[in-house]
């Protein structure tokens, strides 16, 4: 728990949007790894503990890794977010929009539906559907993840320019693309397949 919490700071401290996504996604892990030990007779309570304290971590974790932070560790963080409300004009910046430059929201779906690699996008999209099994409960948090880091340009919030800005969605996409053609491997059984799936991989 506590490296989870400090990766997840350390990745809101060096880009702060991304606290956006960091404290849904670790409280969703924990809840989602209960469910799945929840069939288990011997299978502990809900980890209310976990609950508790991995937001308390995360957060102290970030003041830890912001040395700006260290002399107002409350109203620093409150400021920042209130700078991203407050100035959400300066994210309003044009994008190139099948040739012509405008404000789109919807600029990282499209970006990542036209420039992902075929070989990656349709295992991906393979990946949704396959059977999860035991693993189901991690996927949810891996689609939860990708929602999060693309969903966030909805909101005004987010830059438009470029894939830096939601790159963090590509390793819940390369995750489950790589299921898919795991999944692949083991259900079409043929020479050419293998090789196939390793050359992707």
């Amino acid at each position: 728990t506590v490296a989870v919490c400090a990766s997840l700071a350390l990745c809101a401290a060096i880009r702060p949007q991304n606290a956006i996504t960091t404290l849904p996604l670790l409280l969703a892990a924990i809840l989602f790894a209960w469910l799945h030990e929840r069939r288990n007779p011997e299978a502990r309570a809900l980890p209310l503990t976990q609950l508790l304290v991995a937001p308390v971590l995360c957060y102290a974790f970030f003041i830890l890794f912001w040395f700006d932070f260290w002399s107002e560790p409350i109203q620093g963080p409150i400021q920042l977010f209130q700078g991203f409300v407050d100035r959400t004009d300066r994210f309003r910046q044009t994008t190139l929009w099948f040739g012509e430059d405008r404000e789109s929201n919807l600029y990282p779906f499209v970006y990542f539906a036209l420039t992902t690699p075929p070989w990656i996008l349709l295992p991906f999209f393979l990946g949704v559907f396959v059977p999860k099994g035991r693993t189901r409960h991690l996927f949810w948090v891996l689609g939860l993840w990708m929602l999060l880091s693309m969903g966030k340009h909805l909101t005004g919030i987010a830059n438009n320019g470029g894939i830096r800005h939601f790159m963090d969605a590509y390793v819940p996409v390369s995750i489950i693309a790589a299921s898919a053609l795991l999944w692949l491997k083991q259900r079409f059984k043929r020479k050419y397949v293998e090789i196939a799936v390793l050359a992707i991989l």
